[in-house]
């Protein structure tokens, strides 16, 4: 008789499997989360046998989706986990930005379970998280991603899994993947091969009348100007538009989006174009052009200025067309475009490139008198280092800001198109988890106030991140846009933009992070060599600029 303990059966390869097996394929280090008892079991599966898949919970699916979100477009792929109704709901705002500004985010959603469904749809009983349409959550996800599937059976699962994913990296935007409770853990077949992970390609007779047009107009322009767009970074075209630099030798701008697209401290860069907010040199650069080339570019309402003077001298590569000045081309791909330029013999390069644009002088201020947004930056500029990852939040210090040095490619973060305050905090946990680099949030008080509980994540799992707030008491530039003179008669603020005071030293202290304070420039250089040196903790900055200052940057903007 053999008195051996039998071997353990192996563990049955399940749908949490699979998936689990493919965010390994991609890279992805960890999944962002807030638990919830419909995803629990896709949760467990990870826990106990992928320990190269790490969950980081946060405190509200807000911050989860911000730091997936910035996860994803600084490592190329990313993952967040909620659960259904209340969960899914609650993130939708963070997904939509990742859909707006092309991010490959992958969402993974539980729902109720067949039992569940027997028990609303036969006996009228409500589930939890439910609105009694068990396709709520699923017809939601599809206006804000390009794939979105539910999973009720798990022989279906990898085609539906592999289908959503390869979506998502196609065409650059999130997918959201949606399996039942209980089919979470059902047997599923085994990954047998990897992704296809392709870029849409191009009509060949298209792209070739298009980038001939494009390559006569190019020649024929006495100063023309690339504008580079996010989707050089999201489709990993930075090489390519390098090599179109040198062939060209023609200069470039990027929008806020592109920021460090490419490292800056190149002879071609011209700067960051943000429209009517930008300084002088830089709109003078854009409106001596007489072609400006956007590849990849998300044209916002900041350019509408550029939009109502020089249509007919712009170009416009972005989302599979090509509008050269009022012709469009359709089924033409950045990928392929760039592709073709470099190849292209008749592309005359320009022999006279002119210097770098010169940026405006620093303003000089006595260093006990108060903060403005321009003096704060005037100092923390030099400040900054290329170990950094700057994000910032749609407000006024993005405008101000927008000249910061990047000369390391993808360390600028901001969300400048869909523009969600309380971005850069929230976002700063992903940023800090996808790369080596550390981050430096500038947020706006205003968004800060609806995402500070992101400093719980932030002091887990990320050790010397320093998080500025810009505390001016108001949503300033609704205020600006609104009615920008204001800022002369505080009086005359509209009141649903002034905000409560917080005490961010309690706050802080409250989290475990360490509070600092300023209001002059004497205090803010004191502070600075001792923030460098927070390696192992968090700081939180209060930096306090009077309600009244109105940069004008802002100020143009609101009045151009």
């Amino acid at each position: 008789m053999n008195n051996k303990l039998a071997s353990p059966a192996p563990p049955i390869y399940t749908v949490s499997d699979y998936i689990a097996d493919r965010l390994t394929e991609l890279n992805i280090n960890h999944i962002f989360d807030v638990p919830g008892d419909f995803v629990t079991n896709f949760m467990n599966v990870v826990v106990e046998r992928f320990p190269n898949l790490q969950f980081i919970t946060t405190p509200n699916e807000l911050i989860a989706g911000y730091s997936a979100d910035a996860y994803t477009r600084l490592k190329g792929a990313g993952a967040v986990a909620i659960t259904y109704g209340v969960g899914a709901f609650s993130l939708m705002n963070a997904v939509a930005g990742a859909y707006v500004e092309r991010n490959p985010l992958i969402v993974l959603n539980g729902c109720p379970s067949t039992s569940d469904r027997v028990y609303e749809n036969q006996k009228g009983v409500l589930i939890h998280h439910s609105t009694g349409n068990f396709t709520a959550n699923l017809d939601a996800y599809k206006t804000v991603t390009v794939a979105a599937v539910s999973i009720d059976d798990p022989t279906k699962a990898p085609a539906l899994i592999d289908e959503a994913i390869e979506a998502a990296f196609k065409f650059k935007r999130p997918c959201y993947i949606e399996v039942w409770k209980d089919v979470w853990q059902m047997p599923c077949a085994k990954v047998s091969s990897k992704l296809k992970l392709e870029i849409p390609t191009s009509d060949p007779d298209v792209l070739k009348a298009a980038v001939a047009n494009l390559t006569q107009r190019i020649n024929n322009a006495k100063a023309p100007l690339f504008w580079a767009g996010i989707e050089l970074q999201r489709y990993a075209l930075q090489s390519s538009f390098k090599k179109l630099l040198v062939k060209t030798n023609l200069p470039y701008i990027t929008t806020l989006l592109a920021k460090s697209v490419i490292a800056e401290n190149n002879q071609w860069f011209r700067g960051v174009y943000t429209g009517s907010a930008c300084e002088m040199p830089i709109r003078n650069t854009v409106n001596k052009s007489d072609l400006i080339i956007g590849l990849g570019t998300i044209v916002t309402d900041d350019y509408l200025n550029l939009v109502n003077s020089k249509y007919a001298d712009m170009v416009v590569a972005y989302d599979g067309k090509l509008r050269i000045g009022y012709e469009e081309y359709n089924n033409v791909y950045l990928a392929d475009i760039l592709k073709a330029l470099l190849s292209a013999k008749t592309l005359k390069q320009v022999t006279i490139n002119p210097g770098p644009v010169k940026k405006a002088a620093a303003l000089k201020i006595p260093a006990a008198d108060a903060l403005s947004f321009n003096s704060f930056f005037d100092v923390v500029r030099p400040w900054l280092d290329d170990s950094m990852t700057v994000i910032i939040d749609e407000s006024d210090s993005m405008y101000v800001a927008s000249d910061i040095a990047s000369n390391r490619a993808d360390s600028f973060v901001s969300e400048a198109a869909w523009g969600s305050i309380g971005y850069a905090a929230g976002a700063a946990a992903g940023a800090a988890l996808a790369t080596k680099y550390r981050p430096v949030v500038f947020a706006g008080d205003g968004g800060f106030h609806m995402i500070g509980q992101c400093l719980e994540t932030l002091v887990q799992y990320c050790p010397g991140t320093i998080v500025f707030v810009m505390n001016n008491a108001i949503f300033g530039i609704e205020q600006a846009l609104i009615n920008w003179k204001a800022f002369e008669d505080p009086s005359t603020f509209e009141p649903y933009n002034i905000f409560p005071a917080w005490n961010y030293a309690a706050l802080a202290n409250a989290f475990g992070a360490k509070p600092y304070r300023v209001a002059n420039m004497e205090e803010l250089t004191a502070m600075l060599p001792e923030l460098k040196k927070n390696k192992d903790l968090v700081s939180l900055i209060d930096v306090v600029i009077p309600t009244t200052d109105l940069p004008p940057q802002i100020k143009r903007l609101a009045t151009e």
